[in-house]
């Protein structure tokens, strides 16, 4: 038997949720404007839109983990 085929024996670990975050939309929001920019030919607003978007990306990342955890409850 393979590692693969142990379902029975497992710990219970939670599902993690990650936290709340303005920085995806805000992301999204600059790339949509980036694409727009670009697609009609204003290199500036192509440009500011895709550095906003990415600008928000960073930040993202610098926000941390944060979340909670979920535990349903394990029936035997």
């Amino acid at each position: 038997m393979s590692d693969g085929d142990d379902h029975g024996h497992h710990d219970a670990h939670g599902i993690h949720m990650p936290g709340q975050s303005w920085f995806p939309l805000f992301a999204s929001f600059g790339f949509f404007i980036g694409a727009f920019g670009l697609l009609y030919k204003i290199l500036g607003v192509g440009v500011g839109g895709a550095a906003f978007g990415f600008l928000n990306v960073y930040l993202w990342a610098l926000e941390g983990v944060g979340g909670y955890e979920i535990n349903p409850e394990v029936e035997s």
